[in-house]
């Protein structure tokens, strides 16, 4: 008996009906696509044009910021080349971007003694005329504070960095006067076509208990210092900041993880936690080279930029750490009446022994390894290409997301 909405096929005419055309047209593109896709390395990530949505807002997180000046090469470095020289290969990408947010990972002063000298390892310290100049020059007007080096001189050496940077017009935040100060975001308003988008970004200082104990570094009451990282006292600042603006962006902007490593276990439990606090997306910082970053409840965890511009010998080939960091550009653009948002996420060499203190974006080359270790590292790699995007624009190869 006869199927009903189906012609018999008869072989003598070679003649078939429309619905077992349809039929047979459907198997044979479901068998293409299946053979195109075995064909497909798993995990290989597609490509996409560099082009951004016409008058987008972009915003560029870099991770730590330092001429290093404590450190005899960095010294010798700026004593010699300028201030300019460091960043000269990482211009284009600061130009580029409408605005900048970096980690400032030195206080900004010239008392010559730091009450640590005897116990800590690094003490940082930085131009009080010429780094603030050359940051304005390049675009870096925002910093957080939150890190292990911003009391390196102590509360006198905080005071004069407030003091200096706002003197420049550079805005600081992550760190503050009183507690509640330092724990405050950085909060923005952006015009993007018709809309406005509010942008507010948390910075704090995972938690050690010698820079708590032995410096104390953070901020408590009425003492000045830098916002500590945890889930109960970050979190209870970006919920209650998300209740009273509740359609403003929320970016948490930790110093965490260890040093020339890949994402830690401490990392790994606290991001979602700041998810679930509030935070709309998390772009962290600290580890000296980039980390792991991925999806979580609809929401994009990139553990850590790493270093930008950081005039520090380094240790990446003794501790066979990657020589790559990375930065990450906000791109807002607005699409169908609703603000959109992607990500580019750079590499970028950040092995001075490798520049020659010159960071700066990678080479094709340089990016097919950078890209295969982000693979490899995430875990997933059949989630990382279905995310995951690939491509090259003016500034260099970069790796796209969709965050909103």
């Amino acid at each position: 008996m006869q199927r009903p909405g189906l012609t018999r096929y008869n072989a003598g005419n070679m003649t078939m009906g429309t619905g077992m055309r349809s039929y047979l047209v459907t198997l044979a593109l479901g068998a293409l696509a299946f053979g195109m896709a075995a064909c497909q390395k798993p995990g290989t990530v597609r490509e996409t044009k560099g082009d951004e949505p016409d008058g987008a807002v972009t915003i560029l997180f870099a991770g730590d910021f330092s001429y290093g000046e404590n450190y005899g090469p960095g010294l010798k470095l700026v004593k010699k080349r300028g201030y300019d020289f460091s960043l000269r290969k990482l211009a284009p990408m600061l130009r580029d971007a409408d605005f900048v947010i970096a980690n400032l990972e030195t206080p900004v002063t010239d008392l010559k003694e730091s009450p640590y000298a005897d116990s800590k390892a690094y003490c940082h310290w930085t131009d009080v005329v010429h780094t603030p100049r050359a940051m304005n020059k390049y675009g870096i007007r925002t910093v957080s504070l939150a890190n292990n080096h911003t009391l390196d001189f102590g509360l006198p050496g905080l005071m004069q960095t407030f003091d200096v940077l706002g003197k420049a017009g550079i805005t600081v935040f992550g760190a503050g006067k009183t507690e509640k100060e330092a724990r405050a975001p950085f909060v923005k308003d952006f015009p993007v076509g018709g809309q406005t988008f509010t942008l507010a970004v948390f910075g704090a200082f995972e938690y050690s208990r010698s820079y708590d104990k032995k410096y104390s570094f953070y901020a408590k009451g009425d003492k000045p210092g830098a916002s500590r990282l945890s889930a109960k006292g970050t979190g209870r600042v970006i919920r209650q900041f998300k209740k009273e603006n509740p359609n403003a962006f929320a970016v948490a902007y930790p110093h965490w993880g260890g040093n020339y490593s890949w994402a830690t276990k401490k990392q790994k439990k606290l991001a979602p936690e700041l998810l679930t606090a509030g935070a709309d997306l998390i772009v962290g910082h600290g580890a000296r080279q980039y980390q792991q970053f991925e999806k979580h409840d609809g929401r994009w965890i990139v553990y850590n930029l790493g270093n930008f511009m950081f005039n520090s010998p380094g240790r990446y080939k003794m501790l066979k750490a990657p020589n790559y960091s990375m930065t990450a550009k906000l791109i807002v653009y607005e699409k169908g009446g609703k603000l959109r948002a992607d990500m580019k996420l750079y590499p970028i060499l950040c092995n001075n022994r490798v520049t020659k203190y010159n960071p700066r974006p990678l080479t094709d080359e340089e990016f097919e390894e950078a890209l295969g270790l982000q693979i490899q590292k995430s875990g997933d790699p059949a989630a990382f290409a279905k995310y995951v995007r690939r491509g090259k624009d003016n500034i260099g190869p970069f790796l796209k997301i969709q965050i909103m």
